[in-house]
């Protein structure tokens, strides 16, 4: 503390101090800077990490080479997080969407691809043309995989129900009994893990000895007991993600169950757009491209192992809590742009369609919701029910869709069934 109180008036790391305190300043870069006068990097570093280590936010249930884990709630990360609470929160349009009618396909379609996304990471294959399939048209599971993604889907439609159900290692076990439900995990296909480094016994040990997670603490931490108030729920949230992850790495569901523990966060604290977005998939793209991460985060980046362990940077997690924020900010992007750029073009193709004096006003409806949700399957009923119609005068409508070559028609039991033609904005496209 010596060094400290004699270069806390120094210029220079003064500078260091208001760039570390605006965004993550990453190691290389600091060594760019110029250092205090008398002072080696080495040193400034860890003088510095002091500093912004009695200024940021604990995480008191995760230790790493016996000192408790923090991270810099710096001003783009603070930002970033608010940014993102004002597409997530329930009054975002992007969520009055997705809780819509309209938006059901998106929802389905992001559970699906988050299901492969968390499953890749257990090194579990599924197939998406097949998994798509089981999800947006009902079908039955056949294989062991189809299996465990029906169950992933309905525990991820039904999570609403465990809303007022405190995290607990019993729910947690209660989520992995219901993932496993009537699978055969040896009839499973399997490839290496995407984190399969983390299973060489040298990284394995390295891992368990240097990070400790206390559960109990983390599951207050999730239950908002004694957290820091100035801490933001989506930060909170990603924190959660990754400590549940590490607390139950050994289970060969470890990813999957993650995702539930998150998307249930999530909801638990009105951010629903968060609870969807396939994060788990964004993940994966990323770590394909970054083959180096493991190494980095494990192993001595940010400088962690130039302070040596004496120091609280060999527990700084800023750099991990910008990573995943960034990468749940390009995620929940990518999504809000899918979404408006599909209503825009539902709505042009819509346009065109009133062109047709053939249809009348039911018809259009039903084009309409058939070009936001490609995948529904609709029945006489549903559009009985939906605009006070007869059986005939419903049945009619459909038909009329079917003979132009906007619908096509299927038998599921003893009952037709109607969907979009699968070129149905081409044949609009046409005219």
């Amino acid at each position: 503390m010596r060094d400290l109180e004699s270069i806390i008036g120094d210029e220079q790391f003064g500078e260091l101090v208001r760039r570390s305190s605006r965004e993550y300043l990453p190691w290389d870069e600091f060594l760019d800077m110029r250092m205090p006068a008398r002072l080696s990097a080495t040193r400034t570093w860890a003088e510095l990490s002091l500093l912004r280590y009695e200024s940021g936010i604990r995480l008191p249930f995760v230790r790493r080479s016996d000192h408790e884990a923090w991270y810099s709630a710096t001003m783009a990360l603070t930002k970033a997080c608010y940014d993102l609470e004002r597409v997530c929160r329930p009054d975002s349009p992007l969520a009055r969407l997705l809780s819509s009618g309209k938006g059901s396909h998106f929802v389905t379609k992001c559970q699906v691809k988050e299901v492969i996304g968390a499953a890749r990471q257990d090194g579990i294959i599924l197939s998406e043309e097949r998994a798509g399939a089981v999800v947006k048209m009902g079908l039955k599971p056949y294989t062991a995989e189809e299996r465990l993604l029906s169950n992933m889907t309905a525990l991820m439609n039904s999570l609403d129900a465990y809303r007022n159900q405190p995290f607990s290692s019993d729910l947690m076990e209660h989520f992995l009994d219901a993932i496993a439900s009537g699978v055969s995990m040896g009839d499973l296909r399997s490839q290496p893990r995407d984190f399969s480094r983390l299973a060489e016994p040298h990284r394995r040990e390295s891992i368990s000895r240097s990070i400790e997670v206390d559960a109990e603490g983390l599951w207050r931490y999730a239950n908002g007991v004694d957290v820091d108030p100035y801490e933001h729920p989506i930060m909170r949230a990603l924190l959660v993600r990754t400590w549940v992850s590490h607390l139950y790495f050994e289970s060969p569901l470890s990813s999957l169950l993650t995702q539930l523990a998150f998307s249930l966060f999530a909801r638990k604290n009105d951010l629903p757009v968060l609870s969807v977005a396939p994060i788990s998939a964004q993940m994966v793209a990323w770590i394909e491209t970054h083959t180096d991460i493991l190494d980095y985060f494990f192993d001595g980046g940010e400088g962690r192992g130039q302070a040596g362990d004496r120091s609280p940077a060999v527990a700084d997690l800023t750099f991990h809590a910008m990573l995943s924020v960034r990468l749940t900010e390009e995620c929940v992007s990518s999504l809000d742009k899918e979404v408006r750029e599909s209503e825009q073009e539902a709505s042009e193709l819509v346009s065109q369609l009133r062109s047709d004096a053939h249809l009348n006003h039911r018809q259009y409806s039903l084009i309409n919701f058939a070009l936001r949700n490609p995948e529904a399957e609709m029945t006489i009923r549903y559009h009985q029910m939906n605009h006070k119609v007869s059986y005939a005068t419903a049945r009619a409508d459909y038909m009329k869709l079917v003979e132009e070559g906007y619908f096509v028609q299927r038998q599921r039991g003893k009952a037709f069934v109607f969907a979009a033609h699968p070129n149905l904005p081409r044949i609009i496209g046409r005219g």
